[in-house]
């Protein structure tokens, strides 16, 4: 899990906006004695594949029907291993951290609709759209840095877990400071000037 986080630290540093991380199967892979190299090879095969086209490649031949219950059946065993592999009382840590992301995607469906129909949220305005019921003020503040919100947020609720005030203080500072510039909670990095 090291080199997991490192290699996804020194992407971040590189502009890679997506984690280097092995996923699916950890646990079993890591009984089975596998260890950097296996992150390594993931690393090599996310840099060789978009270097030379070949996800294109493999997009024209594997049909996305195809590809989708993959994903899904990946989505299910991931969920189901870190369920079952954290502590019971730190569970909660989980679902807490996939609130910024489930707002990041509902705002693209949201975003995708609007653009579709030729319109965007600050043409129609936020008022109108949460008079029928898409909140789409609270959207683009909580799914905007998904990512770092949900690593803060659960780092918030850990620390407050496990009787670490301190730590859940410096996480929420770092993270008030994240929000000021903009980095999360703000579709902009800018300084925020006032209420928004």
């Amino acid at each position: 899990m090291l080199a997991n986080g490192l290699s996804s630290t020194v992407g971040c540093f590189l502009g890679n906006p997506f984690p280097v991380t092995v996923y699916v199967g950890h646990a079993g892979w890591k009984a089975m004695g596998a260890s950097i190299g296996y992150t390594l090879a993931s690393g090599i095969t996310m840099f060789i594949v978009p270097l030379f086209g070949l996800g294109a490649f493999m997009l024209a031949i594997i049909p996305m029907t195809a590809i989708v219950p993959i994903l899904v059946f990946i989505g299910v065993v991931t969920a189901n291993q870190v369920v079952r592999e954290t502590p019971k009382n730190e569970v909660p840590v989980i679902f807490i951290c996939l609130f910024p992301w489930i707002a990041n995607w509902a705002l693209t469906i949201v975003n995708n609709v609007l653009s579709a129909a030729g319109t965007s949220g600050a043409a129609i305005g936020s008022k109108v759209l949460a008079s029928k019921g898409v909140y789409y003020t609270g959207l683009v503040h909580l799914g905007n840095g998904a990512p770092l919100g949900s690593m803060l947020w659960g780092c918030i609720a850990i620390f407050a877990i496990l009787n670490k005030p301190l730590r859940g203080a410096i996480s929420a500072a770092v993270g008030s400071v994240l929000a000021l510039f903009g980095v999360i909670h703000a579709p902009v990095v800018a300084l925020r000037k006032g209420r928004q």
